[in-house]
């Protein structure tokens, strides 16, 4: 597919509204994240009061990606044109927030089992939506 342009306002409106979208799903799964942590310290400590010894924690904590999106914004800011030229990838990761994160951060999200009924509708409505589109591609 050919090259488009976008205009520079509007796709600086779609990156921040990426971004704090992003910020605010990857917030609402560090809450859980940590409750789910301190669970699994607490059960550790229990177990090693029976002289039962865990050497580690198998929970990978989520990553906040906030950088590709200022990274990308602050590249629109300092363009000198009204209309940015966008590539298939870029406007994939840009418009459409699909990055080459993407599916390790929903995974992330997804996998901490009690985020779900911590995330806000909206933001689970997101992760649902983008796991299914990881699916199907």
């Amino acid at each position: 597919m050919p090259n488009i342009y976008v205009e520079k306002k509007e796709l600086l409106d779609i990156l921040v509204k990426n971004k704090e979208r992003h910020i605010k799903i990857y917030n609402e799964t560090v809450v859980a994240f940590k409750k789910k942590y301190i669970k699994e310290i607490k059960s550790i400590l229990q177990k090693a009061e029976k002289n039962r010894f865990e050497s580690y924690i198998n929970l990978t904590p989520p990553r906040n990606n906030k950088t590709s999106y200022d990274q990308a914004i602050k590249m629109v800011k300092l363009s000198s044109r009204d209309e940015i030229e966008l590539s298939n990838s870029e406007f994939s990761n840009y418009v459409m927030d699909k990055w080459g994160w993407t599916s390790s951060f929903c995974s992330s999200v997804t996998s901490t089992s009690s985020t779900s009924s911590m995330l806000s509708t909206t933001s689970k409505s997101y992760i649902d939506e983008m796991n299914q589109e990881i699916e199907e591609d």
